[in-house]
């Protein structure tokens, strides 16, 4: 059965096997406003009629620093190499709490704008094995960055890659942001996204040419 693999800095991480799934979901994140650089998930559910409904969680926002390098390889004979936990198995202490009303994007939006900011940019490098390599960071309207690998039972040979990033408003339009990237796994393919200084080469470039690199 097809499995995902995760290594952190060439050490081994997790591998989950897809049988019992509809969806794996493997992906890094960070937004300016901190604390973190980035963090690293790995989830994965079944939903539909006729399995068992789960939510699990291999990795939970996993902190990661500039230097850290997350690879994901996609194999089409593999295994999980230990169980997900439940939302309620991590975070066994937590209460139930009285559920609220949401509060409209435009208000959250408002107060994320007001918040100050903990990183002027974030950088980021990403390397697939095909020879495709992108070194970005985000512009000074942006927000974050987002990596995801995401497989789905739909398509089961092969799994979905993107990286983009955002601004604050296009939470409020439901746009996608900026693709720096996006690719596809299949059996022995993977790709490497780390995560980099911010003042990294390419952001220095930016900088001194008062332009964003070319991608």
């Amino acid at each position: 059965m097809p499995a995902l693999s995760v290594t952190l800095n060439g050490e081994f991480l997790v591998s989950v096997a897809t049988a019992e799934f509809e969806i794996l979901d493997i992906g890094v994140s960070g937004d300016v406003l901190g604390p973190q650089h980035a963090t690293l998930r790995v989830s994965g559910g079944s939903y539909s009629e006729g399995k068992e409904l789960q939510y699990l969680i291999w990795e939970d926002e996993r902190t990661l620093v500039p230097g850290d390098s997350i690879t994901v390889a996609f194999s089409g004979e593999g295994t999980t190499s230990r169980p997900g936990k439940t939302i309620d198995e991590i975070y066994p202490d937590e209460k139930p709490t009285t559920t609220e009303p949401f509060a409209p994007p435009e208000e959250v939006v408002r107060e994320l704008k007001g918040r100050p900011k903990a990183f002027q940019s974030l950088a980021f490098e990403f390397v697939h094995s095909d020879g495709t390599r992108v070194e970005s960071h985000t512009s000074a309207d942006e927000h974050g960055f987002a990596f995801t690998v995401l497989w789905n039972s739909h398509r089961p040979e092969r799994a979905r890659v993107a990286l983009h990033t955002y601004t604050l408003d296009s939470l409020i339009t439901k746009e996608n942001g900026k693709y720096h990237a996006e690719a596809r796994l299949s059996d022995g393919d993977r790709v490497t996204f780390k995560v980099l200084a911010p003042n990294s080469t390419v952001e220095r470039d930016a900088r001194k040419s008062g332009a964003r690199p070319s991608l």
